[in-house]
């Protein structure tokens, strides 16, 4: 299986952590947001064409070949004009059905694996207030005939999420697609013109869905992956005076020293220094090579790499 992953967007709404690092990189619980879905995405697909162009050479060093069973392929998209448009960029390399979804947002395997038994559809979540959102409409039989952008009058409730399954002939639709007022090609005016001719369903999703839409979100996922976290991990070395308290993760070459609390679950990165006597409390992640000073306390926090915070801080 082929998958499309959109990762060329700048993300303005998330500066000014964008201005540096493209949004595919930000880390959630010391992970980056492209790490997690190209991880639900080992074993079920073989190659995964990845459309760069905001920092891209930072995606690039990043990935490097820890996904060495999935062959990545770097597709450059050099003017960033909708999502259709960088669907349309994979074009060359597309084979047969393929998924293509937003690689900024977090999905779920077991929920990508339900699109495979159709030749079209979209993955769909039932949202409260669809005036926000591309919003399916859908017929008795619960075939797509339309997809409506923010709807100003309610046709149903399931919200477009931004991944897909496609056939190769949803290259033609794209390029007969008329360019939008925003000058970008739409993929939802694509999607509601081949529902016309083709079946097209949509899939209620069962796992998760975080978007990543603001700066704030990476802390809700943050809170998500860190509830699941059930065991302890010290690699690093612990000082006599410590307490530990719930799920606590702790890199390699890194020391937390005494009369430090922390209240799980927490994450601490590889070669860092924490305390003496610091308070972490949990949901927080601390990145690798930190210097955490005297009497800090810290809680529901994402510290980056590299971060020092001075003595007595809050």
């Amino acid at each position: 299986m082929q998958v499309v992953m959109m990762v060329a967007g700048k993300s303005t709404r998330t500066y000014p952590l964008t201005l540096t690092c493209p949004k595919p990189l930000l880390k959630i619980a010391n992970k980056p947001i492209i790490e997690y879905n190209l991880e639900q995405l080992e074993g079920l697909a073989d190659e995964v064409i990845l459309i760069v162009g905001y920092r891209q050479e930072m995606i690039r060093q990043y990935l490097g070949d820890r996904f060495g069973k999935m062959k990545l392929i770097y597709q450059d998209q050099r003017e960033q004009r909708g999502t259709g448009h960088a669907i349309l960029q994979a074009k060359p390399w597309i084979k047969g059905p393929f998924i293509a979804m937003n690689g900024d947002d977090l999905f779920a395997r077991q929920d990508i694996e339900r699109l495979l038994k159709y030749s079209f559809a979209a993955l769909v979540k039932e949202v409260p207030d669809p005036s926000l959102y591309g919003v399916y409409e859908l017929n008795e039989n619960g075939r797509v005939v339309n997809l409506i952008e923010k709807p100003k009058t309610p046709v149903g409730n399931l919200a477009n999420i931004g991944c897909y399954l496609f056939q190769p002939s949803i290259f033609d639709e794209l390029e007969r697609t008329p360019i939008s007022e925003r000058g970008e090609i739409e993929i939802t005016s694509a999607v509601a013109s081949i529902a016309k001719r083709e079946e097209f369903y949509v899939v209620p999703i069962k796992g998760f869905w975080l978007p990543t839409g603001y700066a704030w979100h990476l802390l809700d996922h943050q809170e998500f992956f860190l509830s699941q976290l059930k065991k302890s991990s010290i690699l690093g070395k612990v000082e006599q005076g410590v307490t530990i308290h719930g799920a606590v993760q702790i890199g390699k070459g890194t020391i937390v020293k005494n009369g430090t609390y922390i209240e799980g679950p927490v994450i601490i990165g590889e070669n860092c220094q924490i305390g003496p006597n610091c308070y972490l409390r949990k949901y927080t992640t601390i990145g690798h090579h930190c210097r955490i000073g005297q009497g800090v306390e810290i809680k529901n926090s994402i510290l980056m790499d590299e971060v020092m915070r001075k003595i007595f801080s809050l």
